[in-house]
């Protein structure tokens, strides 16, 4: 927010790194940041496409079980955003706002299905004689590194600075939106996932599948 209204320029973080030391830093950081993005889109279409799979049951395995397939379906998925957003701002921006909307709904299938399995049978993790002091280890690297690119991409609205209605002061209430709904759903999902299971079955990659499959399973709703 305090970098987005000291520079009236379009641009974000290359453009404020040009700004402070000059064109040569800016377009090494403008560079490092596209380039960033590959293996994060990489990695979001591997994620999505292995909760795609899981979601199908039996029909989704050979998705699973075929790196070819599995590969032209990213590949495929990969063209169609991209070309989405090709045709421009207005058409690209439906993709977030469907993911957007998409969020709330797991969050709150997550969160019913925690409250079943609760009620059901008890929580398998113990939150009340849990230890929450956070061991100085990788994983605690790791987790402090997820917990900071939850509220990653708020950046992106400088590059739309002087496009956004109502300037400053609505890029300040949609970032302190972002940061409280970030929030919130990371405690509740993570809570949820944690009713259905332990922290030691959880994994960084299946979590959240492996969490949804086993609770609708115990509610009597799943395969």
């Amino acid at each position: 927010a305090e970098l987005t209204g000291r520079y009236p320029g379009e641009g974000g973080i290359y453009a404020w790194t040009g700004e402070t030391f000059g064109p040569f830093w800016g377009f090494l950081c403008g560079w490092l940041y596209w380039i960033s993005n590959l293996p994060f889109f990489s990695g979001v279409l591997v994620f999505m496409l292995n909760l795609l799979a899981l979601a199908l049951g039996p029909a989704g395995k050979p998705l699973l079980d075929q790196p070819w397939l599995f590969t032209g379906v990213a590949v495929a998925l990969s063209i169609l955003v991209g070309a989405a957003h090709y045709v421009g701002l207005g058409t690209g921006k439906w993709l977030s706002n469907i993911g957007g909307v998409s969020n709330f709904g797991l969050v709150a299938l997550l969160m019913l299905t925690a409250l079943g399995v609760g009620l059901r049978q008890g929580s398998a993790t113990d939150f009340g004689h849990a230890s929450y002091r956070l061991p100085l280890d990788a994983n605690t690297a790791i987790l402090w590194a997820t917990m900071v690119f939850g509220v990653g991409g708020t950046e992106a609205l400088a590059f739309l600075r002087n496009d956004v209605r109502g300037g400053m002061r609505t890029i300040l209430a949609v970032l302190a939106t972002v940061a409280l709904v970030q929030i919130a759903f990371y405690l509740t999902a993570t809570s949820s996932m944690l009713v259905i299971l332990s922290p030691q079955t959880a994994t960084r990659l299946s979590g959240l599948p492996d969490a949804l499959i086993l609770g609708l399973k115990t509610l009597g709703l799943g395969p």
